[in-house]
Order: C-alpha cells, then sequence, then structure tokens
C-alpha cells in the first residue's frame, strides 16, 4: 500500500541518517513540523503527497552534511544525499530531495547554482516550496527543544499564525525566523506570526 511504501522510504532515509551519525530527535522533530506546516499550505497551495514523502526525507537528512563539517553542512548533506542510496526514490526525486537539504540554509536557489539548474521547472517548484518549509522547521526547533511539535496552525489574511500553549520566551526562535523565514515569505506570501494560544475557560 502506499502507507507501507512511505514508511519504508522514510525508514532507509532514518538508517542513511544514522549512518552519518545523525541528531535522530531533532530531525523527527522537524520532519513533524515540516509536515504539519506542508499539511496546513498544502489546502490553499499544491504541495502534493508525494512532495510531502520528498520533504519527510530531506527534514530527516537535512543535517547529515555535519558528518563531514559542520560550517558549510548543507553542501556537504547535498553531496551525501545525491551519492547515497535512496530505495523508492527515483533519481529525479533525488535530486530534488539534495536540493532541499542544501537550501535548508544560507542561500536561497539561483538559477546559477549548478544544483538548481538541473531541475526542471516542476522540481524547482517542488524545491522552493518544500526547501522554504524545510527552514521554517528547522528554525522552529533550531534550539532543538521539540516545544513546536504540539503547534496549532491558522492561516489570516497573509499571515500563518503558530499557536503554543505555553509558549516560553521564543526570543531565540524569533531571531531564527527572522533569518530563515524570508524564503517562506517569497515563496508563499506569508509572514509567520507565533502567538499564545487561548486556553478554553
Amino acid at each position: 500500500s502506499a502507507g507501507e511504501f512511505s514508511r519504508d522510504v522514510v525508514e532507509s532515509a532514518r538508517s542513511l541518517g544514522r549512518k552519518y551519525g545523525y541528531d535522530a530527535r531533532h530531525a523527527e522533530t522537524v520532519r513533524r513540523i515540516a509536515l504539519q506546516l506542508a499539511e496546513k499550505l498544502g489546502k490553499y497551495y499544491r504541495i502534493p503527497a508525494r512532495w510531502q514523502l520528498l520533504l519527510s526525507v530531506a527534514a530527516l537528512l537535512h543535517d547529515i552534511g555535519r558528518f563531514v563539517d559542520t560550517r558549510k553542512h548543507h553542501r556537504h548533506s547535498y553531496y551525501l544525499v545525491s551519492n547515497s542510496q535512496l530505495p523508492g526514490i527515483t533519481a529525479a526525486e533525488q535530486r530534488v530531495i539534495a536540493a532541499v537539504t542544501r537550501y535548508h540554509r544560507q542561500n536561497e536557489p539561483r538559477d546559477s547554482h549548478p544544483e538548481y539548474m538541473v531541475l526542471n521547472d516542476e522540481e524547482k517548484v517542488a524545491v522552493l516550496k518544500l526547501s522554504a518549509i524545510l527552514r521554517v522547521a528547522d528554525a522552529l526547533d533550531q534550539a532543538h527543544s521539540g516545544r513546536f511539535v504540539d503547534m496549532k496552525l491558522a492561516i489570516h489574511g497573509n499571515e500563518l499564525i503558530v499557536r503554543l500553549a505555553d509558549p516560553p520566551d521564543l526570543e531565540y526562535e524569533s531571531i531564527q525566523l527572522q533569518r530563515k523565514g524570508g524564503m517562506f515569505k517569497n515563496v508563499f506570501g506569508l509572514d509567520i506570526c507565533i502567538q499564545e494560544e487561548q486556553r478554553k475557560l
């Protein structure tokens, strides 16, 4: 079944992550946040189920480049993903996943980048959308705290509202979002706003 197939693909991504000593807790948290974002955005913007699977894999593998070097780990992640076996994933999809890990931080995709140039138009759209989502998911767990797993999401006008029941001091995450949220705004036209969830009395 499709569900079993997806589970197998995700499991093979996890084993690749383990091979490169990834931080499983952070990777899983980023994956869960990214999929929540994709599901919410998918009601308004085209994000096919297959792309969500690619996002899942990219989220699990976004940091594996740290195995080589922390400083430019996004580039190393791209290289490792490009040159690994990912059963159930086509060569074109593997290029998309690798590019999404490449763009989870630092520069946004440009037509002059070789790893972006090799993609067709549809794949470029996938990379833009999925990278923008992954950047936000990663920013929300930059402190490796896992506290955004229980967030609730709403879209009002041109804002994506992230609600948390007990937001502690979110200054760090807010700074990370400012750093990494620009691409999200460019791709989806949405500002991200973190709010405290109002409790029902």
